[in-house]
Order: C-alpha cells, then structure tokens, then sequence
C-alpha cells in the first residue's frame, strides 16, 4: 500500500518549506513514528484532550463548529458542495460548481495565527548554521530559478518584492539576488526573528490583513505554498490585488488535488477498501485546488491569469523519499515520473497580472 511520507506529509509553511505536523490522514504508521507524533495526530482528529498545550485547546475550539447541513463554497458561492470525508470533528466537502475541496470547519484568522505562531506546529526551526545555501533542496533552487525567469519573461526583472509565509527566507534570498527589493511576512516568531536580525530582511511578524501595507506598495507578491493554508482564500488574495501596483504580479504555488500521485493513491484505497482523504495535511491544508478552482479564486479577486504551469511532483519534491518502505518509495517515484511526462504533477505554479489600469 502506498504511503504519502516517510514519517507524514511534510508541508511547505511558505517558500521556507517548513515541515509542520507530520499528519497525513491517508498514511499508515510509519516505522520510526514515535507515540508522541501519534498522540499529536490523534488530538488533531480530536480523539485525545491534553488541556495544557494551549494551540491543542485553540484547535479543539474550532473543530466544536456544527458540521451538519451545506456550507456554502466560499470561491463560487455554489450551495452544491457535498461532504466527501469525515474523521472525528473534521470534515471535507467537495463543491460540485468549482470543484475545490475545503474543509467546512475552518479557524479563524486570528485563530490559525496563535496555532502558526507557536512551537508545536513547526518540526523544522530556521537556524541560519543549519540553512546555508549550499545545503538547500537542489530542487527547491531550481524550482526558484524557474519562477523568478518566468517572471522575467513576463516583464518584471526588478522592483519590490512581497513573499506571504516567508519563513526561512529561500525565496527572499533568490529574489534578492536576482535584484528585487526584499520584503516577507511570517506568522512563525523563532522564524521572523531570524529573518530580520541573521538575514536582514524587512519582515513583518503577523498575517498580511494585519501587516497594513500601504496600496499599490509591491511589484510582486508571492504565495508560495501557503494559500492552502488560509481560512479565507479569495480575502487573502483581495487584500493581496489592493497592495500590488497596477500591471505588477502575483506568483502562486499550491498542491493539484487532481495530481495523478493522488489519483494512484486513491484508486489504490478504494480498492483495499480505505477511506481517502483528498487534502493533503489536514487540518494545516484548509484547501485542495484544481487549476480550475485555483483560477477561480484568482479572478474573484480581480487578477487576470496569464499562466498554469506544473511543478515538479511532491514525491520528487516538497516529499522526496515519501513512503515507508523501499518498494513504496520506488513506486512513488515512478508514478510522479509519468506524471511529469503526462502533464499531471500533482503542484502547480499560477502567474496572475493586477490590470495595468486596475
């Protein structure tokens, strides 16, 4: 049987690729995952009340929301979205108008900053020492290169820059070097104190609602693997058109819920029979988009998308070495090869233009 990670699905918190939980409703207990990991993961889906972690309580808080009856989809405003899976207080639906998936208990805001903020979400600390640029991902710096030449063709080759979940600052430090005018904002303290005092970068602490930027402050503002994160997708991304400059641009990386690894992975639970969850990383991924969906979102907050393009797939990526055994792992990878052949990664990247005269 596949699993999707070697201790969980590691998630990207931002362009940093923070490892945060190791929570995977589709995943079997991998070898190695100690009780501590499996109690967080069971608190999570509400079977187990520790009252003295206060982000445990916050969540639990949360998921106590009423989960019968339709919730409307937040991107088409459908009333058609049907509930496709349910473990304890936590529940996804599936709209039937767009087709994103999105969990019908979402935090709030504030809420999922006091989760973010904390120190049990975040398995990977920012340590400057440990994070030197020879030791990043090979695939995270060509993934990077990759967006910023893009961005080039597109016309934008310098100017002010905005990355929302900046974390480590990767993408800060690329597109430093590439010549544009760095900013970031980070919910995570440890990780926005490194930023500002070891990197020097101008980082907001907080959300982007909070930080008040000014309108019309930034050429670009990037997404890199956050936007599944938000309570509130397309008031993110309205907040985000009232802050980019006329013409600038909008660069937007997410999981594809329609990704073949996902399609292998539940075609595969079907047939033994088990439930499939279609987020990955519930609860920290509030949202599983399509191109279609993604683009959606876009377009209700004003932005014109000028292009989709695919990424390299999470088991070669953002989950290299996913799964708990050799042979999982070979077949993993396999599959993400052919979906690289046949246009179907599950990650995808968005370029997204605020009209010149908006």
């Amino acid at each position: 049987m596949f699993a999707l990670g070697p201790h969980g699905f590691g998630i990207g918190s931002g362009s940093g690729n923070a490892q945060i939980g190791q929570l995977h409703p589709n995943l079997e207990r991998p070898e190695g995952c100690n009780h501590g990991q499996e109690l967080l993961r069971d608190r999570l889906w509400g079977a187990a009340t520790l009252r003295e972690e206060r982000w445990s309580v916050d969540w639990q808080r949360v998921q106590f929301i009423s989960l019968e009856g339709t919730v409307a989809c937040m991107i088409c405003e459908s009333d058609r979205a049907q509930p496709v899976w349910r473990r304890g207080n936590m529940r996804i639906d599936e709209c039937k108008g767009c087709g994103v998936f999105f969990t019908a208990n979402r935090p709030t805001e504030e809420e999922m900053m006091r989760l973010y903020n904390g120190h049990a979400l975040i398995g990977e600390r920012p340590d400057p020492l440990a994070k030197e640029e020879g030791q990043q991902p090979a695939w995270k710096m060509a993934e990077h290169e990759r967006l910023l030449d893009r961005l080039a063709r597109l016309g934008m080759t310098s100017g002010t820059l905005l990355d929302v979940g900046c974390f480590s600052g990767v993408f800060l430090s690329n597109a430093r070097n590439r010549g544009f005018e760095c900013t970031g904002v980070e919910p995570n303290e440890d990780a926005y104190l490194h930023l500002r005092n070891a990197q020097e970068f101008d980082v907001v602490h907080g959300s982007l609602k909070s930080a008040h930027f000014g309108a019309k402050s930034f050429s670009v503002v990037s997404f890199l693997d956050v936007i599944e994160h938000i309570p509130d997708p397309v008031g993110e991304l309205r907040e985000t058109f009232r802050i980019i400059r006329p013409g600038g641009w909008l660069i937007l990386t997410t999981p594809n819920v329609r990704g073949l690894p996902q399609r292998v992975v539940k075609a595969q639970r079907w047939f033994t029979g088990q439930p499939f969850c279609p987020i990955d990383d519930v609860p920290w991924h509030l949202w599983g988009f399509t191109r279609a969906s993604m683009a959606r979102c876009l377009e209700k907050a004003g932005f014109t998308v000028k292009d989709i393009s695919w990424l390299e797939p999470s088991p070669l990526s953002t989950n290299e070495g996913a799964g708990s055994t050799p042979t999982k792992r070979i077949g993993l990878r396999l599959v993400a090869k052919a979906s690289k052949r046949l246009g179907m990664s599950d990650r995808m990247a968005l370029f997204a233009q605020k009209p010149p005269h908006g």
